[in-house]
């Protein structure tokens, strides 16, 4: 009969949480988990993590109790009962660990717990070969030519593992792989030559394996405490759970395993109020014994006549509702906050006061108490709740009823009474002093504004009784003012302080047709407002080369040029017609212009392009730099026409992009080049001006 073995296998839980509590489910999250595994054949490989009790060859130190038994804290996770032992400088002499092997062990597992103060000269090392040490420290641990980080005076667990390919070593389930390959296990010897005083070297649960456990990555297992510290429902709720999947965390290399024995226990669901619960099949489900005025198949219910606060487990509180002011003089009130149903003039927690304005709260009242006479808003309170014969008013608030606003005052549907006009006098019709009753705003003057009557409007001065309009025009000039606003009290303008002037020409230059738009940018231009004045742009000052204007603010001119009968450097001028700085003359601004050489094209060189474009189209001539942006227009049948720049090389070649098209479609093009317009359609005087 095949031998067959029982290991204990560490499994792997996870839960689904529960949204809603319609039904009775357990609490899944502090769960007892046992299993019992059989296995066929021979099991010499377990990946069962660091809690395991897998079956190691060898526990190196399980006779060593006795030995140099300091009292010895932690480490939290390992066996101490499996032996340990502490050298420092007292005892190294006399303590020691020495276990050799009949033969060496090319593949192996060697797991221990180690804490160590050592910084100086101390020998804190473990053989395990002739001349082959792991050695430890001040806060690293060297073995084989490499060094490893490995912090002292903490507990930390080493995993050193070798087989025929390569070695692995785990710090605190830290993968490190080595450069160079452990050596051969022959013997375990712990015996520190050299203990300073002050160190220590102490190693705990010391364990040999003759195989390499699967990597150690994967076999943890995290348990929650959740719920050890549960204080109210929405903390509750994130453990209870319906669905629970456990699975197999590490496996043995034998022949066949089997589960012999399975068991899962777990708490009631019972929201706190029972100690036990029950099962009923005729549920299908468990049954709670609640206590704490609940009831319910888990307690999560309140008893009628008690209700819980919003995070309670219990229901703690009775209801206590009025009979005279509850509909159908119930006692039974809201599970959470415990508020009574009122009747419709009821208010209150227990339904136990008569709404504002209403008075004697009466069982037989079907709305519970009866609405007063009182205005709602202008009533502070009724002068008792039996009879509410008399209503005591809000402040400013007048009448029996309180239902009405001083004189000069509005606003009685606010909450604090009504509030007084103030309607300044000087600035409304007839110097009236009654306002709004609802927004509070004055009957103001045409030229005056404000809730109160008490501002003059933009571009005006002077708030006065005798004025018709309450206030005087300021008239500031458009052009020497900043604005058209003026001191509220004298009426003086701000005036611009800098007469206008030009920062920046573009372009500074075009062809002898004309027809360029240039920008002029600078300060203090000012603009089109006044249809009285107006600014005009000649060339050399002379009345006849008048340009046209495009647009005109305060910073920025936009011009087209006019023709010149030949290539020069011209002056424009810029000339307004009636003051804009205070001058009583008109003022003027002068900048210069290169008007160069019209373009001349004498060739087109014929063109096929992609259907997305972007080819170069080359056209050659003269003075083909004389035009700033020359542009080329494509006459695309069926379609708007499409504009794309070009750029001059040097005064005899345009370079201009083709544009997107159809394949197999002729598109015919031409040149805006200013005001020279005859290279419109160049297809006119060169046939091969197509792009196909």
């Amino acid at each position: 009969m095949t031998a067959m073995y029982r290991q204990l296998i560490v499994l792997a839980v996870t839960w689904t949480v529960v949204d809603s509590f319609t039904e009775p489910s357990l609490d899944m999250s502090n769960l007892t988990l046992s299993a019992q595994i059989l296995m066929g054949g021979t099991c010499d490989t377990c990946c069962v993590g660091r809690n395991s009790t897998a079956i190691p060859d060898y526990i190196i130190m399980s006779s060593l109790n006795g030995i140099c038994p300091p009292t010895l804290t932690g480490p939290p996770n390992g066996d101490t009962t499996k032996g340990h032992i502490t050298f420092n400088s007292t005892n190294y002499a006399t303590c020691s660990v020495n276990k050799t092997y009949s033969s060496s062990l090319s593949e192996y597992t060697l797991t221990f717990w180690i804490n160590y103060d050592c910084t100086g000269s101390s020998d804190c090392s473990l053989s395990i070969q002739n001349s082959k040490k792991v050695e430890f420290s001040k806060d690293q641990m060297k073995i084989n030519g490499d060094n490893f980080p490995c912090k002292r005076k903490e507990w930390k667990f080493i995993v050193l593992k070798k087989n025929s390919k390569r070695s692995v070593i785990y710090i605190d389930n830290k993968q490190n792989v080595t450069n160079n390959q452990l050596p051969s296990l022959s013997y375990i010897k712990i015996d520190p030559s050299n203990i300073t005083n002050g160190e220590y070297f102490t190693m705990a649960d010391v364990r040999l394996y003759k195989d390499t456990l699967t990597d150690r990555g994967s076999t943890r297992t995290k348990w929650s405490d959740v719920t050890q510290n549960i204080r109210s429902r929405s903390q509750f709720r994130n453990v209870i759970t319906r669905n629970i999947t456990v699975q197999l965390n590490g496996f043995c290399s034998g022949n066949s395993h089997d589960i012999a024995e399975f068991k899962v226990t777990g708490r009631c669901s019972c929201y706190g109020n029972s100690d036990s619960c029950t099962y009923r099949s005729s549920l299908n489900k468990n049954v709670c014994q609640c206590q704490n005025n609940t009831v319910g198949s888990d307690c999560s219910q309140c008893k009628d006549r008690f209700y819980r606060n919003d995070e309670d487990f219990g229901c703690h509180n009775t209801c206590q509702c009025n009979a005279d002011g509850t509909s159908g003089s119930t006692q039974i009130c809201d599970q959470v906050g415990g508020q009574c149903s009122c009747k419709s003039n009821v208010e209150g927690l227990q339904c136990d006061t008569c709404k504002h304005i209403h008075y004697n709260l009466n069982n037989s009242n079907n709305a519970g108490c009866s609405r007063s006479l009182c205005h709602e808003k202008g009533t502070l309170r009724c002068n008792n709740n039996v009879t509410c014969d008399m209503c005591e008013c809000k402040t400013n608030v007048v009448n029996a009823d309180c239902d009405a606003c001083k004189q000069y005052h509005y606003g009685i549907n606010k909450n604090n009474g009504c509030e007084p006009c103030n309607c300044n006098t000087s600035g409304t019709q007839n110097a009236n002093k009654t306002c709004d009753l609802t927004t509070g705003e004055c009957d103001c003057k045409s030229l005056v504004e404000g809730i109160q009557c008490n501002t003059c409007k933009n571009g005006t001065y002077g708030l006065e009784n005798v004025k018709s309009s309450g206030c005087t025009s300021c008239g500031c000039n458009k052009y020497g003012s900043s604005g058209k606003n003026c001191h509220s009290t004298s009426g003086q303008c701000t005036c611009q302080e800098k007469d206008a002037e030009i920062e920046k020409m573009m372009p500074p230059y075009g062809p002898m047709s004309g027809g360029t738009v240039v920008t002029l940018t600078g300060h203090h231009f000012g603009s089109l407002a006044n249809s009285r004045t107006g600014l005009d742009i000649f060339m050399d000052d002379k009345a006849l080369n008048k340009f046209e204007r495009l647009s005109w603010n305060q910073t920025t001119v936009i011009f087209k040029t006019g023709n010149s009968d030949t290539s020069k450097t011209a002056s424009f001028l810029l000339r307004w017609k009636a003051p804009y700085s205070g001058k009583s003359e008109d003022a003027k601004l002068t900048t210069s212009f290169e008007y160069k050489s019209d373009p001349v094209i004498k060739n087109v060189n014929p063109m096929v392009s992609f259907e997305s474009g972007g080819c170069d189209i080359t056209i050659q001539g003269t003075s083909l730099n004389s035009v700033y942006q020359p542009k080329l227009i494509s006459y695309i049948p069926g379609k708007d026409n499409i504009t794309t720049n070009c750029r001059p090389v040097g005064s005899t070649t345009l370079v201009c992009e083709s544009p997107e098209g159809t394949i197999g479609t002729s598109i015919k093009y031409g040149l805006i080049l200013d005001g020279v317009t005859k290279y419109g359609d160049l297809s006119t005087n060169f046939p091969q001006a197509f792009l196909t």
